[in-house]
């Protein structure tokens, strides 16, 4: 019997090429046991949580964190040069990234035989940029003059991890033997926070004084409160359907059964009063509680429905089978899916988008097609 082994070593090589164009040099003992890491990154546990590890290794982290404001640094051990004792080092630290902090490796001292590790995370409110889009929105021009180096590593799913540097290398490290056609999920998220917001009008919002606001700013104001908490759906939630729909939408034989909310909760309400805004600071607290949960809502089972002015309408809602489409225009997959596709083949005119997002992370957003 012949045996055969394959290993991932192109892999290896296109880490290997992304960590030396962005000009960060790991010796072969610290990037072999990286690669450990890295191999059982996308289902890592801890007491039988899961967490979706998100990593910096950077050249100086003190040196980042001066760019990005209200960044806070948290030294939490000292390791090794050789990497030798990293995963029992990160073993204690990765958890808190289900808390919205970011592990950083710091090979500053990396010469002198030391490593640091610990956790950071920038607190500029609802509508500030995280992290590292604050230090990786610069200009790609601009990066040969910053004194130091840096690249990202997130879990995007199950089954996939993202590299990324400031110079714009990206590598999506993907584990599965299938090819399988998957949107990025920026822009997933892009496309979803659009349409959540894409019936407001702008115009008609005034200030306290009676004023216009600039409404290019409310809308990148918007539209970054809505980004912030929706990126953390990898993390919080095992698997949902969200349906955006149209203002005038009203429920009827397909999406009957479920929990509808007499009054609808106004999120874009709650994102003006706490974000830059109307620089109501008191507010944060109410806004962080009402979108903390949208994402419990999703958290439970069925479709939760948000129409286009950010307003939750529903959750724990379910698809009338016999008011669906034939399974041939659904497709195969699991029940979640299969409810997922039902609703853009349904091809309802109040309808908008539908987001999926599956147990092992794979998600996809995508709008109703009315030309059939």
């Amino acid at each position: 019997m012949n045996k055969l082994k394959i290993s991932f070593s192109i892999v290896r090589e296109n880490v290997d090429s992304l960590l030396s164009e962005e000009g960060l040099i790991l010796e072969n003992s610290l990037k072999n046991e990286l690669f450990i890491f890295l191999s059982k990154i996308c289902v890592y546990q801890e007491e039988e949580v899961k967490i979706r590890p998100n990593i910096i290794i950077c050249s100086d982290i003190k040196a980042a964190a001066e760019g990005v404001t209200n960044s806070e640094v948290v030294k939490l051990n000292t390791g090794k040069s050789d990497g030798s004792d990293m995963s029992k080092i990160l073993k204690s630290i990765v958890p808190f990234c289900n808390n919205g902090w970011i592990v950083f490796i710091d090979l500053l001292n990396a010469e002198k035989g030391d490593i640091d590790y610990g956790i950071i995370r920038s607190f500029n409110g609802i509508t500030g940029l995280p992290f590292v889009e604050n230090i990786t929105e610069i200009n790609p021009e601009d990066v040969e003059l910053l004194n130091y180096k840096f690249i990202e590593i997130r879990v995007l799913s199950n089954f996939e991890v993202q590299l990324q540097g400031l110079k714009n290398n990206s590598l999506v490290i993907d584990f599965r033997i299938h090819d399988e056609a998957d949107q990025y999920p920026n822009d997933v998220i892009n496309d979803l926070v659009g349409d959540i917001i894409s019936g407001i009008n702008f115009d008609d919002l005034k200030n306290t004084d009676g004023k216009s606001f600039n409404i290019l700013d409310l809308n990148r104001d918007l539209k970054n409160s809505f980004s912030n908490f929706l990126k953390l759906l990898s993390q919080k939630v095992h698997g949902t359907i969200l349906l955006i729909v149209k203002e005038e939408f009203q429920p009827g034989d397909l999406l009957k059964d479920g929990v509808w909310l007499d009054k609808p909760i106004n999120l874009t309400d709650y994102a003006m009063k706490a974000g830059s805004i109307y620089k109501d600071i008191t507010s944060n607290e109410i806004f962080y509680a009402f979108s903390s949960l949208l994402i419990e809502m999703m958290n439970i089972d069925g479709i939760t429905v948000i129409n286009c002015k950010g307003e939750i309408l529903a959750y724990n809602v379910f698809v009338n089978k016999s008011s669906t489409t034939t399974d041939q225009k659904i497709g195969s997959g699991g029940a979640r899916k299969r409810a997922a596709k039902a609703l853009v083949a349904h091809g309802d005119d109040s309808f908008i988008g539908v987001y999926f997002q599956s147990q092992d992370g794979h998600a996809f957003y995508e709008r109703v097609d009315r030309s059939e």
